[in-house]
């Protein structure tokens, strides 16, 4: 059970009766799917960061609405920040490359999750980022959220290219 207690104008997560640090603002409870692990948004200070398993992570301007994302398996968790205008990827508290902009809705793992995915621009292109490694460049995607999956090594997508829609089907290896 996780719920948000205050007292004044403190307020301070409770994760299965222990009662977390104090912040100006928390939001976003997050379990993990077996529910044995938690992650929440906290803001101290004009700055944003994730706590996980009652750790605090590093700071950033922002954190996205909804990006705290635990893996398929609860083992792994992504989340993503803004710092100085540029956004990035922390994957299980390793903080990727930054970009332009990303979209928080794409972000997530493969069904095995092994793989960490999602959408970025950059000088107004749009590309996907798996495992830090971006794909061709597109002039947009088609629809929100997350990639489908055809296990975990396949994944399919809808991307423009001037104004021809196409579907990527992307084969992730080793090489």
């Amino acid at each position: 059970v996780a719920y948000v207690g205050k007292r004044g104008k403190t307020r301070f997560a409770v994760v299965d009766g222990v009662v977390g640090d104090g912040y100006d603002v928390l939001a976003e409870f997050t379990f993990s799917p077996d529910s044995k692990r938690v992650a929440y948004v906290a803001k101290r200070n004009g700055k944003c960061l994730a706590v996980i398993d009652g750790v605090e992570q590093k700071q950033y301007d922002m954190i996205p609405k909804d990006s705290l994302r635990f893996s398929p398996d609860g083992r792994r968790i992504t989340y993503a920040g803004t710092v100085a205008g540029k956004k990035c990827v922390v994957v299980d508290g390793i903080e990727g490359k930054k970009h332009e902009a990303l979209d928080a809705d794409s972000l997530g793992f493969s069904p095995d999750s092994k793989r960490v995915v999602y959408k970025a621009v950059q000088g107004g292109m749009q590309f996907i980022v798996i495992d830090g490694v971006e794909s061709k460049w597109y002039r947009g995607f088609f629809g929100k959220g997350q990639f489908m999956f055809d296990g975990p090594d396949h994944l399919y997508a809808l991307a423009w290219r001037g104004s021809e829609l196409l579907r990527l089907e992307i084969e992730i290896s080793e090489k």
